[in-house]
């Protein structure tokens, strides 16, 4: 698994590096050297960008994935199980100190008669 992961990671990283200012770099150098028109390098450095981000996005996904896979897996609670657990203990004990409260008055009440 580690070797699929890592070289997905390795064949994108140079995509998921590029920023919007990085993108218009080289557009700019296309458009200088005479390899694209004006209009063609901004639409290409804006095509590049949003490659990068959607791979990006992909990229953060898969890795998400696989983390919340691999913490199932080994048994890890996730803060929302231990949310919900502890709001099920803060239920319990005021079930609890209800009860006992009942309990008590119960027995004052039987201790008077």
């Amino acid at each position: 698994m580690f070797d699929a992961m890592e070289k997905f990671l390795y064949a994108g990283l140079g995509v998921f590096s590029i920023t919007r200012k990085r993108a218009e770099e080289i557009a700019e150098n296309l458009v200088e050297n005479g390899k694209v028109q004006a209009e063609e390098g901004l639409k290409f450095a804006d095509c590049l960008f949003q490659k990068a981000e959607a791979e990006r996005k992909v990229l953060v996904k898969f890795v998400e994935d696989e983390v919340a896979r691999v913490l199932s897996k080994m048994g890890v609670v996730t803060t929302r199980d231990y949310e919900e657990l502890q709001k099920r203990v803060e239920r319990l004990e005021t079930y609890i100190n209800e009860m006992a409260s009942s309990a008590t008055e119960a027995k004052k009440t039987r201790k008077t008669k």
